[in-house]
């Protein structure tokens, strides 16, 4: 006699839904601690401001370097965010002789004019994160979208 055939029960959730709960759970740090390993497997020099308070506002999290033969000398600033958070604007300061302070955006949209490759990285991204630091980007990834559209139409209205 044959095993009985089990039925597999619907999930409450898309594997997609799931991904995404467990996804806005990383803080900041947890999307760091993933990005600075796997660009030393990779090969990469990682440059990290741990505490930047009296730091010039607004430089990138991260600045990586390619130091593996076959990635041509690559350079890689990142912006690492919560999923979905956007990087910091410019304002100006509250003190009693107000000056501008910059934000996260205007470094990101400076350093996209360079050659240098420029993200912001959502921990969603951690599959197309792992395929930059080993081969590249691919012009059709999110996070590279992402940026492009940030630089050219801002950051998304809600």
């Amino acid at each position: 006699m044959p095993p009985p055939q089990l039925k597999q029960a619907a999930l409450p959730f898309q594997p997609s839904e799931a991904q995404m709960a467990v996804f806005s759970t990383w803080s900041e740090d947890t999307l760091l601690g993933y990005v600075k390993n796997t660009a030393k497997l990779c090969g990469w020099l990682i440059y990290h401001t741990r505490f930047s308070l009296k730091s010039d506002a607004g430089f990138p999290d991260l600045c990586l370097v390619s130091q593996a033969p076959r990635q041509d000398g690559r350079l890689i600033f990142a912006e690492l965010k919560r999923e979905g958070l956007w990087p910091t604007e410019g304002r100006l300061s509250k003190s009693a002789v107000p000056h501008w302070i910059n934000g996260q955006e205007e470094w990101l949209k400076a350093l996209y004019d360079t050659p240098a490759e420029v993200y912001i990285w959502w921990p969603s991204d951690v599959r197309d994160i792992a395929a930059i630091l080993s081969d590249g980007p691919g012009h059709l990834m999110p996070c590279v979208l992402r940026m492009r559209d940030y630089v050219s139409k801002g950051r998304p209205k809600k």
